[in-house]
């Protein structure tokens, strides 16, 4: 009905000249508020008017958020700097008067026009986005903190915190907020706020690296190392480099993580770092691997030289980790043991210890306690899929045809429901 009124009263207008007026908020209102009696300016005008003081202001919080529209009472509450009852009582008149939704409990949805007229109500709105920067960094730098809480790029990089919860519900807040996360990084990039989108790219790394965001962990890591670069900063370069060249590695794309990890390895030795030269290392072994090239295995083991060498026993049990994955199953099953007992406390890296168990568990034929090893695979969308993938090894290996083609489509569907299609791609195509 909206697209009539505006062909008849526009008549004679290109389509592309009015949607390019419509792009802007002012224009929106101003272009469907021609006709005074059904302006819809003046309706919006009018509910604003009678709200009260709080919740305009939420009004206006909410019409300068920078993510997707839908925001939680703790976030506006943060930004205005009130007790989040209150905040929740103003939201709720918000809903009464019909200017916002509420898909979820303390969750709030402004869309359409109603968004855009609450950006032109914004008082100082530079500040507020400021404010909401700083409300999903806070948290997503306390989510990393649980998501991995050994992790020494953390303790380099990141404020120290002091966090409450455990992986999984820092896990779950950021499939809730992620949308408004990415969309914070974007603004604290155009804001010039480089110390913030560096912290951003370097405390989501637990949550990216889990799988299924590659997308996102490709895009805030670029522009993480842009801010770094503009910093200065080569550690942060180094780090921010190692996890971009781990994003292009999950989507297969090896050639672009030699060149992004060859920079990150420059930048390495460049901020003069123990730790950071490993970790380069052991990116561009991991690189070498994907790609099959004979060199990996002496990168690999010049990395678990180099973890002993940093006296950090999560390193070296991550560097005989990756050191079991090229090696036969009589060297690869004592360092897996090695590799769990130095990461223990680590749900997500003990399922990916016990997915390669069970591979070379598989490849010494002994099956039975490769089942095992893979049944235990519970953290991780990519280990949980690849486990599966590895389960239909099994079945075929025993003859149980039907069993594989079970296991590859759960699988398949499991790549796809999480994003990670190559993977998805890959078992699709797998014979039976």
């Amino acid at each position: 009905m909206r697209g009539r009124a505006l062909l008849k009263e526009f008549p004679d207008r290109p389509i592309a000249r009015l949607a390019d007026k419509l792009a802007h908020d002012e224009r929106v209102l101003r272009e469907l508020s021609r006709d005074s009696s059904l302006s819809v300016a003046v309706v919006f005008d009018a509910a604003y008017e009678r709200l009260g003081e709080q919740a305009r202001r939420c009004y206006q919080a909410l019409g300068a958020h920078p993510g997707t529209g839908e925001v939680s009472v703790d976030a506006v509450a943060a930004v205005l700097a009130e007790p989040a009852d209150d905040v929740s009582d103003a939201l709720q008149e918000l809903v009464h008067a019909r200017l916002v939704s509420t898909p979820e409990e303390d969750r709030y949805l402004m869309s359409g026009l109603v968004r855009r007229h609450a950006r032109t109500k914004a008082v100082d709105s530079d500040r507020v986005l400021r404010g909401f920067v700083q409300h999903y960094l806070t948290r997503t730098v306390a989510a990393a903190a649980l998501l991995m809480p050994d992790r020494v790029w953390h303790r380099a990089l990141l404020p120290r915190v002091t966090a409450s919860g455990t992986a999984s519900s820092a896990e779950q807040w950021l499939d809730v907020e992620g949308q408004n996360v990415r969309a914070a990084v974007e603004v604290a990039s155009r804001l010039g706020l480089l110390d913030e989108v560096c912290r951003f790219a370097v405390a989501l790394w637990p949550y990216y690296e889990r799988g299924g965001h590659t997308q996102d962990m490709v895009a805030v890591n670029e522009l993480g190392l842009r801010a770094a670069g503009a910093r200065g900063d080569d550690l942060c370069r180094a780090v921010l480099g190692f996890q971009l060249g781990f994003a292009h590695l999950q989507r297969e794309d090896t050639d672009r993580a030699m060149a992004v990890l060859r920079e990150a390895q420059d930048a390495a030795r460049r901020a003069g770092s123990l730790e950071a030269e490993a970790t380069a290392v052991e990116s561009l072994a991991l690189a070498h691997l994907a790609r099959g090239d004979a060199e990996a295995l002496g990168l690999l083991r010049r990395n678990v030289e180099l973890a002993a060498a940093t006296a950090d026993p999560r390193r070296l049990a991550l560097a005989r980790l990756h050191l079991a994955k090229a090696v036969p199953p009589a060297e690869a099953l004592p360092l897996l043991d090695q590799a769990a007992e130095g990461l223990r406390t680590e749900e997500y890296n003990l399922a990916k210890i016990d997915l390669w168990r069970g591979r070379k568990l598989r490849e010494a034929g002994r099956l039975t306690e490769a089942a095992q090893a893979l049944d235990r695979v519970g953290a991780g969308h990519r280990e949980r899929g690849e486990a599966l993938v590895e389960q239909a090894e099994l079945a075929l290996a025993l003859g149980e045809t039907e069993r594989a083609a079970e296991k590859l489509r759960e699988a398949e569907e499991l790549f796809r429901r999480h994003g990670l299609t190559a993977l998805a791609r890959s078992v699709a195509d797998r014979p039976v």
